[in-house]
């Protein structure tokens, strides 16, 4: 046990053990002097043992493993007893899985929404047996679609995947009746699927891992070809791997196919029917490109070479497509060469190609004519005609596609990645074709970067005119529907909802299942409805177009053109050919008011005190006293009135577009004014201030913070007790409130396509005063624009316009000296502005000594980062129009820093080849320092500084927390990884947010928003796991388990090259999701496992899910 220990090591640790062993155990003080002494002579490893974790006691590297566990254990147990009987606080920590966790907090993560690019698509005409599919994955959700010509793509399906599909393969079996689907995961993990007619379901039939051996793993996508009895697939470099498919349209064994070459370019079957054949395009390591055929022996399952059909090609050639079993085409930058296989040397025929872009995808369209798209977004036809003549045109412009799918010898599909997919009708002969395109749908780019708007909105920026608003929202469950075109408002009385329609007023009501017609004679059901109210539990008022009357009273006015019912009155509009009078009734119907106007009005609202009357055509609202009958106030500065309301404590006017305002009714100096975007219609009381504003983008103001309303557009909408009643043009609808939640609405612009977006700097933050709060950067061809704005979705003034002679890098905002400053990079150009008047004026120009790729505020400074340094800059003002820019100091770095992000202490850098490392800034030096460091070599794509916490992702999309450990390196102390989790795709964009305090928090939530490249957002959120959930969840992995029999634990495990890091996984949240989801069987056998009941275990899901 001891041979591998240096003796001067093991005596003193034995002198040590025989020491601590002496030590009578109520002598605590001998305790503490051990400690120091085996603390002053080990050093530089950590000790793990039991799970308990001593910062006191280093141990070096020379003690053996078992050794310096069992005296670890021995010293750590006697003196857990001694502080047991001292009373004194634990000093040590508890590690999990060899790390430690100082506190008990953990980390919970949930998607937001699913995935929107497209990762692969593939058709499959005989799937189900009667009608063609057309499958679509964007990344880890799986969509099936029918398609024809009048109806285009119709969504007949999705799964959600523990995966994240990166090729879609149809395999074939010749005595197969069905065609099955390959899922191949970007994990390497494969799932073959297939449609079952008696169960009219999907059925996992064969499952498993494709990861070879042998050669090193490349990224998605894979390339694969496939012919009617066999598989080709890379998966790694130089390797191809082989698979027969057996009966029933499976895969047989690999068989692995080393390729001796720097680089395959591409492969393809030869067209032998047995699909023993193939031939491979490579590059070799002297830089020349070779055409190899290959044939495999199945009852050996080896792989010989035919070398005397090894040609040498042109160094530019980049695919290569079969045309029968002797013959292929391989495609060169400017020409397409068509090689002949059965001659003892083989004959290339070349013909000119007119295309400067490569071709990408390739559609088979029959046996001698292709459609292929190229990188410049054409469309091009390859027919090859008698002679080895080859003729190539453009017949079309086209989106760049992922995936080119032939419906027919005319027809083909389209499906780009982002942007517009559509379906093209090949028109006219071969030789003259035509590409008549029809749009199927538009998806966005990736999140290029998320702004955070204010504490319960942000902003993801995703180029090409789209943008996604991610705010918390009120959910609703749709309870029942019915066809209804023409409402004109609605009202829920009691468990009925009055609905005025095309001059008519009826009364619904809902019977548990669907929406049924009433009666209600005390009703007036032969006009339109104007106003509405329940005042009892019995008893209502209706204002209808010439009648205010209750359960016992009608009162006829003549022509009501509008009303409000407060809880105390009723104010009616009334007109009489140009005249317009105001009369104001109690519940008893007693005239208390009457004011006739002297300008043309339109609407009316009341309360207690105070009766407002609207004019659009004078764009103006006033305000009357209910006891002298006199003008109080005055609103105008409107774009146009869409609704208004009295709250509790204000006096609500919604504008038409982007805005509603909230005026105090106890200060006169209040007014808050709050951005929503789209087109609004009417405002819903929810409760005492809060208000729902109907329209395009449905809203919540809760506590005068702007929220989501999660349901579509609507005109009307009524709400009582958590039920609501909703209707658009068509439809009226009946829902539940189910709590709150993050979601993601998508924003289109199409006049706008906004490339970036700060929030100007601000000391005094208040979203209460208008003004100007971002600055919005748009490109618009070569040229981009920037615009001061209130918010970076609200109309935009033109500020200035700039050529993009240099690429555009970034931009940050800083509060310096009582000004607003505004750095914006373009190429090694550094400009700073000044914001004044809410104008940009330009103050000086720097010239960078090299590109940087990132700027960032840091207090009242900036921070220009480069790959092997950054640099610090604040403004030095030398005149009122003077003022410059002044280098404080730099920091080297690794030299392949790919991100950094600071708060006010530190400046975090990740870097492509070693990791996190955090630099502290002293401000009487003007110098930074090291302060930790991460020492684990794995390459970081982004990271962000959150308080205690940094936060940081490979470039496979695993995802780390670190904290600043007790321990130290050689330079700093140790950043240690505390726990990660597999987020299955690279991400783009990461924020760090405060959610708003809540009634049971003392302050506010810090959150993490992450954009992933696939346009998914995930919300990160920090708690305090209790000791049930932890079970109920450890069963939710063992029993979840989604299409392709893909486990959760497989899909979020991080791994290191094979192997797991030391550290825990965080929680993924959708499974509580999906447990609340589940039936009541299945949710009792997975409570049951958790030792405790169905109520316990939704009531856990339930109060973490709100943390969201």
């Amino acid at each position: 046990m001891i041979s591998d220990i240096g003796i001067d090591s093991f005596q003193f640790s034995w002198n040590l053990f025989i020491k601590f062993i002496s030590i009578t155990m109520n002598d605590f003080n001998s305790y503490l002097i051990l400690f120091v002494e085996i603390n002053n002579h080990l050093h530089s490893e950590k000790v793990y043992s039991s799970g308990l974790y001593n910062p006191f006691i280093p141990f070096s590297k020379e003690l053996s493993h078992n050794f310096r566990n069992n005296l670890c254990f021995l010293l750590i147990s006697k003196i857990e007893k001694v502080i047991k009987i001292v009373n004194i606080p634990i000093l040590f920590r508890k590690r999990v899985n060899g790390h430690p966790t100082s506190f008990k907090m953990s980390f919970g993560i949930t998607a937001l929404n699913a995935p929107i690019l497209i990762s692969d698509a593939a058709i499959i005409h005989d799937f189900d047996g009667r009608q063609s599919a057309i499958i679509i994955a964007r990344g880890s959700l799986l969509q099936f679609y029918s398609y024809n010509n009048f109806e285009g793509l119709k969504l007949r399906s999705e799964y959600k995947l523990f995966g994240e599909v990166a090729r879609i393969v149809p395999i074939h079996h010749i005595s197969d009746t069905q065609t099955n689907i390959l899922l191949i995961f970007c994990d390497f993990r494969y799932s073959i699927i297939r449609y079952i007619p008696k169960e009219n379901n999907l059925k996992t039939v064969q499952a498993g891992n494709l990861a070879s051996s042998s050669g090193v793993p490349i990224d998605p996508p894979f390339k694969i070809a496939v012919s009617p009895a066999s598989l080709l697939l890379q998966l790694h470099q130089q390797v191809v791997q082989y698979f027969q498919i057996v009966p029933n349209s499976l895969l047989g064994p690999p068989v692995n196919c080393s390729i001796p070459a720097k680089h395959i370019i591409d492969f393809d079957f030869l067209n032998t029917g047995d699909g023993t054949r193939f031939a491979v395009l490579t590059e070799d390591f002297s830089q020349s490109t070779k055409l190899q055929i290959y044939e495999i022996d199945t009852l050996s399952q080896t792989f010989s070479q035919r070398t005397n059909n090894t040609i040498t090609l042109q160094t530019d050639s980049y695919a290569i497509k079969v045309i029968d079993s002797n013959s292929l085409v391989v495609f060169t930058t400017a020409s397409a060469i068509k090689v002949t296989l059965n001659v003892a040397s083989p004959r290339q025929r070349s013909s000119t190609i007119y295309t400067s872009h490569p071709l990408i995808k390739f559609a088979r369209m029959d046996s001698t004519h292709f459609i292929a798209a190229d990188m410049g977004n054409n469309l091009i036809s390859i027919s090859l005609q008698d002679g080895d003549l080859i003729t190539v045109m453009r017949i079309g412009p086209i989106n760049t596609p992922i995936a080119l799918l032939p419906f027919d010898d005319k027809n083909l599909i389209s499906l780009a990645q982002s942007g517009e997919s559509s379906s093209i009708n090949l028109m006219g002969d071969i030789n003259h074709l035509i590409a008549e395109t029809k749009p199927l749908m538009v998806n966005c780019g990736s999140v290029k970067k998320i702004v955070e708007v204010s504490n319960n909105e942000m902003i993801g920026i995703c180029g090409d005119g789209f943008s996604h608003v991610i705010r918390q929202s009120l959910i609703m469950k749709e309870l029942a529907s019915i066809q209804v075109e023409g409402v004109d408002d609605l009202w829920i009385f009691n468990d009925e909802i009055i609905v005025s329609v095309y001059g008519q007023t009826y009364v619904l009501g809902f019977d548990g299942e669907k929406i049924i017609r009433k009666e209600r004679y005390e009703i007036i059901n032969n006009e339109p409805t104007i106003c509405f109210r329940q005042i009892s539990e019995d008893d209502f008022i209706q204002v209808t177009a010439s009648t205010l009357s209750s359960n016992s009273t009608r009162l006829n006015l003549g022509l009501i053109i509008h009303a409000s019912i407060s809880d105390y009155n009723v104010g009616i509009l009334l007109r009489n050919e140009n005249n317009f009078t105001v009369k104001v009734f109690d519940y008893h119907f007693n005239e208390t008011l009457s004011l006739d106007l002297d300008y043309s009005a339109e609407e009316v609202a009341i309360n207690k005190d105070y009766l407002a009357v609207s004019s659009w055509a004078e764009n103006i609202v006033y305000v009357y006293s209910l006891s002298n009958g006199k003008i109080v106030r005055t609103f105008s500065d409107f774009s146009s009135i869409a609704d208004m309301k009295f709250t509790t404590d204000y006096f609500v006017v919604l504008e038409t577009r982007e805005h509603i305002n909230f005026f105090s009714l106890c200060d006169e100096s209040v007014n808050i004014r709050i951005h929503c975007d789209g087109l609004h219609y009417s405002i819903i009381p929810y409760d005492g201030n809060d208000v729902i504003i109907s329209g395009e983008n449905p809203i919540l103001i809760q506590n005068l913070m702007l929220k989501g309303f999660k349901f579509p557009y609507f005109l009307k909408g009524s709400h009582s007790n958590n039920k609501f009643a909703l209707a658009d043009d068509s439809k009226l609808t009946i829902c539940l409130g189910k709590g709150f939640s993050m979601t993601v609405h998508e924003d289109r612009s199409f006049e706008n396509n906004i490339i970036d977006t700060i929030q100007i700097a601000n000391p005094n933050k208040d979203e209460s005063v208008r003004g100007p709060n971002f600055v919005v950067a748009t490109r618009k061809g070569k040229s981009l624009s920037l615009y001061v704005a209130e918010h970076p979705l609200s109309n935009l003034t033109h500020v200035i316009t700039k050529e993009e002679v240099e690429p555009y890098i970034g931009m940050a905002s800083i509060y310096f000296n009582s000004m607003k400053f505004v750095a914006i990079i373009f190429g090694q150009h550094l400009i700073l502005f000044e914001l004044c008047d809410d104008n940009l004026q330009e103050r000086s120009k720097l010239d960078l000594s090299k590109v940087p790729f990132q700027i960032s505020a840091f207090g009242s400074k900036f921070i220009v980062a480069f790959t092997d340094e950054f640099q610090l800059y604040e403004p030095d003002v030398v005149s009122h129009s003077d003022i410059r820019l002044k280098k404080l100091t730099n920091m080297l770095t690794q030299g392949s820093t790919s991100c950094l992000s600071n708060d006010d202490e530190f400046v975090a850098v990740c870097d492509e080849l070693q990791s996190l490392v955090l630099y502290a800034y002293d401000d009487s030096s003007n110098k930074f320092c090291e302060n930790a460091r991460n020492c684990i070599d794995f390459g970081l794509s982004m990271c962000r500084v959150s308080v205690d916490d940094y936060f940081c992702v490979d470039h496979c999309g695993n995802f780390f927390q670190m904290q600043i450990g007790e321990t130290k390196n050689i330079e700093s102390s140790d950043l240690d990884i505390l726990s990660c989790y597999a987020l299955g795709d690279c991400i783009s964009s990461m924020i760090v947010f405060q959610t708003p305090k809540k009634d049971s928090e003392e302050e506010t939530a810090t959150k993490l928003l992450i954009g992933k490249q696939n346009s998914q957002y995930l919300e990160v959120v920090k708690f305090d796991p209790p000791e049930q959930f932890k079970l109920l969840y450890t069963e939710m992995e063992k029993e979840f388990q989604s299409l392709g029999r893909l486990s959760s634990r497989g899909h979020r495990t991080v791994l290191f090259d094979n192997y797991l890091p030391q550290c825990p996984t965080m929680y993924n949240f959708d499974l509580l999701k999906m447990y609340l989801e589940l039936d009541e069987n299945s949710q009792q056998i997975i409570a049951t496992h958790s030792l405790m009941n169905v109520q316990t275990a939704k009531q856990i899901c339930d109060s973490l899910l709100k943390l969201t």
